[in-house]
């Protein structure tokens, strides 16, 4: 990963850290969040017209101090598949590629006083990235990461809804040399705190 994405991760779980330290005397709470919505690849080698459906799952626990929520979060995305046409010397083939993996964080959320929120992450995948050019296949693997914003409306304290934008920065060794695509993921989101 770069040493800028690196350094960006470690100081907001510092943040979350500390928030964690400070809310000892304050409440917290575990949750549950679950997005579906569509992601677009981002190659020299995808049709970038062309979306499919994505998928994500996060648990974890924040602490809540006032109006601003800390945590961590562990889940598992599916960024669906981005579809192309691979060119080689004797001709064209269809080509398609799709990551799925593992991911861990840290989020942020600000409630406003009439409900509504907005919430940042940041974190880590390890990328589970499954190549088909024409006729065969290939899997790799390596550690990518994500960044992510979010805007919503709390139904009542234990459950809320919203949209999201999150970029994930899709990394692997493919034959020898490193391998890397940027998937934007837009997303309709639930969320369950208990």
């Amino acid at each position: 990963m770069s040493k800028r994405f690196t350094i960006a991760v470690a100081a907001m779980a510092l943040s979350c850290i500390s928030a964690g330290s400070l809310a000892a005397t304050t409440s917290g709470q575990f949750f549950l969040n679950g997005t579906v919505g569509q992601s677009t690849w981002h190659d020299d080698g995808f049709n970038t017209s062309k979306t499919d459906t994505a998928t994500a799952w996060r648990f974890g626990y924040a602490w809540n101090i006032d109006q601003v929520s800390y945590g961590f979060e562990a889940g598992y995305a599916d960024l669906g598949k981005g579809k192309g046409t691979y060119y080689s010397g004797v001709g064209s083939s269809d080509l398609s590629g799709g990551a799925t993996g593992p991911l861990a964080g840290v989020n942020m959320t600000y409630r406003f006083r009439n409900r509504m929120f907005v919430n940042a992450r940041l974190g880590w995948m390890h990328d589970n990235v499954d190549f088909k050019i024409g006729g065969s296949s290939s899997s790799y693997s390596g550690d990518g990461g994500y960044a992510g914003v979010g805007v919503g409306y709390d139904i009542n304290e234990n459950f809320g809804v919203g949209v999201a934008y999150d970029r994930y920065n899709v990394r692997a060794q493919i034959n020898g040399s490193r391998s890397q695509d940027g998937v934007d993921v837009f997303s309709g989101f639930a969320e369950v705190r208990f």
